[in-house]
């Protein structure tokens, strides 16, 4: 997970890829991931939350397939 980004493009090619992303609140996050969507934006220095996040959905194929037909 990123601290800074100044535009994150590996966001938009993992939507295009058909890959959900779990990013952190850098700049480009919310303009490529919506939220419970296509993925899950967790805030800056959240590891654990990071974690938690992508464990979840790596747990949830379905949700995880469905997200990624959405990005």
């Amino acid at each position: 997970p990123s601290r800074y980004e100044g535009n994150a493009r590996v966001l938009a090619e993992a939507g295009g890829a058909g890959t959900p992303s779990v990013t952190t609140d850098v700049s480009g996050a919310h303009d490529t991931v919506l939220e419970g969507e296509t993925g899950a934006i967790v805030p800056v220095e959240r590891p654990d939350l990071f974690a938690e996040r992508a464990l979840a959905l790596l747990e949830r194929a379905d949700e995880l397939s469905e997200m990624g037909e959405r990005a």
